[in-house]
């Protein structure tokens, strides 16, 4: 039985691992309406990034842009994340289109309403700061290949391909699409009769 519960404990624990050990996919330069640019920003377009977020960071940095192959609505909270936040929803255009004012440590979920192809989260005040607003429109999203590291030693070396560990089932996104997976459902009593 023991064995049963642990096992059963490290699968419930693999999406956490998961997702804490990701980090943002690439970093661009994004070009607004209006001559604003926002240097530097890192890009979430895997599961796992997404689901992390900024959360479990003691800023916001730069922010964080989401991105999906698909415009679908979505759904953003701020569980294990320590500052607030705004979020903007851009549509497949790259039009602005909601904004939402996020609370730290909550899950209060905060929707779309219309589909998405991006969101973008910055520190609250930063989208007043830089001037975006509603109809504001991402223009150019510059992303400047990653370095690649030359092998120590001088000589070529081939590297080993790492096994991509896939996601639980019930790590997958749900049918909303959603920046982030949501929280489980509260835990409830059966009412006794």
């Amino acid at each position: 039985m023991r064995a049963v519960l642990a096992a059963f404990a490290l699968v419930l624990a693999l999406p956490a691992a998961s997702a804490s050990a990701a980090g943002p996919d690439e970093v661009c330069d994004l070009h607004f309406s209006g001559g604003a640019i926002l240097p530097a920003v890192p890009v979430a377009k895997t599961v796992a990034a997404q689901a992390t977020g900024l959360a479990n960071r003691d800023d916001a940095g730069p922010g964080l842009l989401f991105s999906w192959p698909k415009a679908e609505p979505r759904v953003f909270w701020m569980r294990d994340t320590h500052f607030p936040l705004t979020v903007g929803f851009f549509g497949a255009d790259g039009v602005l289109f909601a904004q939402a004012n996020m609370q730290p440590m909550t899950d209060t979920y905060h929707f779309s309403v219309s589909p998405a192809a991006d969101a973008l989260e910055l520190a609250q005040g930063q989208f007043e700061r830089h001037g975006f607003r509603i109809a504001s429109k991402i223009f150019f999203c510059k992303c400047p290949p990653a370095p690649k590291n030359p092998p120590k030693g001088g000589g070529q070396k081939k590297k080993k391909k790492k096994k991509k560990t896939p996601l639980p089932f019930f790590f997958l996104p749900r049918g909303r699409g959603g920046g982030r997976p949501p929280p489980p459902p509260p835990k409830t009593q059966p009412k006794k009769p």
